[in-house]
Parts: C-alpha cells; sequence; structure tokens
C-alpha cells in the first residue's frame, strides 16, 4: 500500500487517469453492505481510502465504489448456480469470464493461508 500510495502519480500518468480513495462514509456504508457492518481488514481499508472510488491498478473490473455492492452480489450468485456457495463475506478484485479473484473479509487483520 506504501508503495501504491507514493507512486499514484505515476499511476495517474501512465493511465491517464486520476486515482481517488474514499471517504469515511463511504467506506463505512461498504462495510455495512459487503460485511455485515464489521469493519474491513485494514489492508483492505486502507487501499480504499488510497484508490476505492478509482483505483488505479490494472483489476479486471476497474472497481469503484458503485460496483463493489453490485459486482459482489452478482459473482455470488454466479457462483451458487454452478453449485459453490461462500456464505463469507467477501470482496470481488478482478472477474474474467466466469473466474473470480476475491478476498474473504471476515479474516482480521492477519489471515492465514
Amino acid at each position: 500500500m506504501t508503495n501504491y500510495n507514493n507512486n499514484i502519480k505515476k499511476i495517474n500518468t501512465k493511465k491517464n487517469d486520476i486515482i481517488k480513495g474514499l471517504n469515511t462514509d463511504k467506506i463505512q456504508y461498504l462495510e455495512s453492505k459487503l460485511n455485515n457492518g464489521e469493519q474491513f481488514p485494514i489492508a483492505f481499508k486502507e487501499y480504499l481510502t488510497i484508490g476505492g472510488d478509482n483505483n488505479g491498478l490494472p483489476l479486471e473490473l476497474g472497481i469503484n465504489y458503485d460496483a463493489y455492492y453490485l459486482s459482489t452480489t452478482y459473482i455470488k450468485k454466479r457462483l451458487m448456480e454452478r453449485g459453490t456457495n461462500i456464505n463469507r463475506p467477501i470482496a470481488v478484485f478482478c472477474s474474467y469470464e466466469d473466474c473470480y479473484s476475491f478476498i474473504y473479509l471476515d479474516e482480521g487483520n492477519n489471515p492465514q493461508p
């Protein structure tokens, strides 16, 4: 996250875009929608603060604030249609056809593999 924050100007120039973070109110809203009102892991919250509205990272969804909840709901539904039911809170980062990358939000600040 430090590297991401320190290189925002370079990323903005390369992508011809402006990285924009989320304020506390928007993060708390997402916590209520995606994580049952529990706080996000510190690293994820830091990521959202730096670039959660327009991330500037090469993530397939081009995730922004409005897309987090909708994409997560949609992807959980698609997985359920294929027989995989995820009952835990997640945040989706990448989607390509029917392949998804996400993190679990309920593992705290020191998740184990």
